[in-house]
């Protein structure tokens, strides 16, 4: 099992604290964020970690230089979306494989929970009702069958907070389908991973769903997040 945590974007929402280097060096409790998320890994037993960085790139690499993981630079975060940061660590893109946001905190428990999935395809999601501008889902059964920002609470069964599961064969259609929207030109209408679930479930791709306790994690968008993880995390 590898791990792929997405790091190379702006936090922009995050006012000057965005401004003053990347969201994932943010400090909670005694670590950067992106310390806790690697610690949470090793911790489950997967230290085949690579970090997609690009905005203070180096700050990055300096803050986890004896991590013992792998990094890969997307040279245009600026102008790319998630999916073309993924496809700079294509190279890890050939087994299963976890595949995480940096701006979110959990507890090893999540990772845990999360592991002994065995769909091809998992994405970890909070059955909370209220969401503000989070990537909503819609879920019928077990099965995800709407993905969107757009959704409306009477469709919303909850919020993807950033973390997903995929087998070797997941993976591999995952990587096809980009690089063929790469070779395509199509990659500018597919900016961000809900796209490609949508996608995917519109090819028959079943899509399960592994519920998490919001008490184990939190996704930092805005200042509001940020006070809450802090207070949350505060004793890790």
């Amino acid at each position: 099992m590898k791990a792929i945590i997405l790091a190379a974007g702006k936090g922009t929402r995050l006012g000057e604290i965005g401004k003053s280097g990347p969201k994932c060096l943010i400090r909670i409790g005694n670590k950067a964020i992106i310390e806790h998320q690697i610690g949470a890994l090793k911790s489950n037993g997967i230290s085949d970690i690579s970090v997609v960085i690009g905005y203070y790139a180096d700050r990055v690499r300096e803050a986890l230089k004896n991590a013992g993981v792998k990094f890969y630079l997307n040279k245009y975060y600026g102008k790319t979306g998630m999916l073309e940061s993924l496809f700079c660590a294509r190279d890890e893109l050939n087994d299963e494989a976890i595949i995480l946001y940096g701006d979110v905190i959990f507890k090893p428990d999540l990772i845990k929970n999360l592991l002994k999935e065995k769909n091809d395809f998992c994405l970890v999601v909070d059955g909370k009702k209220e969401v503000k501008g989070d990537t909503k889902v819609k879920i019928i059964g077990s099965l995800v069958k709407d993905i969107s920002k757009n959704l409306s609470p009477e469709e919303s069964s909850g919020k993807y907070i950033g973390i997903a599961k995929f087998s070797k064969k997941a993976i591999s259609t995952i990587y096809n389908r980009i690089k063929a929207l790469i070779d395509n030109g199509g990659i500018k209408e597919y900016p961000s991973p809900s796209y490609l679930i949508m996608w995917l479930i519109e090819k028959g791709n079943k899509i399960h769903v592994a519920y998490i306790d919001n008490l184990l994690y939190e996704e930092i968008d805005d200042s509001e997040d940020l006070e809450r993880a802090k207070n949350k995390f505060a004793g890790l």
